[in-house]
């Protein structure tokens, strides 16, 4: 599943599962999954993307349509070119949710994202699939500078589908 960018938004973003079909948990048949959001610059824009960082709601415990009820099993991992490294971290403050933050680590702390080909892949990996079936909302929201410098702050909506 890939995003549209609407007018301005400087970002897109494609969803892609491990396995294809996603399958809810079983007591006696547990499943697990693989989320891949790539990010990479919208075809329409000139000139670089500054990005400084991305954060990636997921609905997890006793939330409606959640993802699983035991997010502090979710592993986290990236893909970047170039070596460039990334700080990832999981915050679980809010029972039905959970945030993954992505910062850029380097002195400047952002990412120049410059063409269309894909400059991160956030990988939530084994991830447990003991929520509700049917379609999860994940809320993605990227702070980033644009050619003119000005701070813009966008988000997307994915949803990934979780059968029964």
């Amino acid at each position: 599943m890939t995003t549209e960018p609407t007018s301005g938004d400087p970002l897109v973003y494609t969803l892609t599962t491990e396995p294809a079909r996603l399958t809810r948990s079983a007591p006696d048949a547990p499943h697990r999954g693989r989320l891949e959001i790539t990010v990479a610059r919208a075809a329409g824009v000139t000139g670089a993307v500054h990005c400084r960082g991305i954060t990636v709601e997921v609905p997890t415990g006793d939330a409606p349509r959640s993802l699983t009820t035991q997010p502090e099993r979710i592993g986290t991992a990236y893909r970047a070119p170039h070596g460039r490294t990334w700080w990832i971290s999981a915050s679980f403050a809010d029972p039905r949710s959970t945030v993954f933050t992505c910062v850029p680590r380097n002195p400047r702390r952002e990412v120049r994202f410059e063409g269309p080909e894909p400059a991160f892949t956030l990988l939530l990996d084994s991830i447990p699939l003991t929520g509700t079936p049917g379609e999860v909302g994940l809320r993605i929201t990227a702070d980033s500078r644009d050619a003119t410098g000005a701070a813009v702050r966008t988000s997307a909506d994915l949803t990934v589908t979780v059968g029964a």
